[in-house]
């Protein structure tokens, strides 16, 4: 009697199957490219975690518990910006936000930003309406100068140290008054 190859070649499919690796590949857009592979075996493949930067650690369940964001809390970051987390918007985002909404102040205080950023001489009035937009789209008291930074670099106009004092200082009056 001849063999027909179909045994074989069905045991040959389940090894490859059994010993196979499982990889995923995705994009974050905090951290880059992350690479997650799950061992097949014992019932077990599911592959999580994160990381580019960081250590991850990974169980013969094949479930992976990773810290990637170099050290960096994100969610400390979040809860510092409140309502200000609204700068992560797309430009198109935010030149199409409602003026009232969240987002709409955000590019508001973008604008007038620009503006005072631009300005030479006689600032005072820009400056105030910057203070003014912040404390408008702030929830958190009292603005920080980090917060500012942070914000002026999520809208696209980056200020030095100086320029993040006088703009949370006029933030803070404009809150109290």
């Amino acid at each position: 009697m001849q063999s027909s190859g179909v045994a074989p070649l069905a045991i040959g499919i389940l090894a490859f199957v059994a010993s196979a690796t499982v990889t995923s590949i995705g994009v974050d857009l905090n951290h880059g490219i992350t690479v997650n592979q799950a061992m097949a075996g014992n019932g077990h493949g599911n592959a999580g975690g994160s990381g580019s930067n960081g250590k991850g650690n990974a169980s013969d369940t094949g479930q992976a518990n990773g810290v990637g964001n170099g050290g960096v809390n994100h969610g400390a970051e979040a809860s510092a910006l409140g309502a200000l987390n609204a700068a992560h918007a797309s430009q198109q985002g935010l030149d199409n936000a409602s003026p009232g909404s969240e987002t709409g102040k955000i590019k508001t205080y973008q604008d007038d930003l620009a503006n005072y950023l631009d300005c030479s001489s006689n600032c005072d009035s820009l400056l105030d309406a910057v203070g003014a937009d912040l404390a408008a789209a702030s929830n958190k008291l009292p603005i920080s100068s980090d917060t500012v930074s942070k914000l002026n670099e999520l809208v696209g106009e980056p200020t030095t140290q100086t320029q993040s004092d006088d703009i949370a200082a006029a933030a803070n009056a404009a809150q109290q008054g």
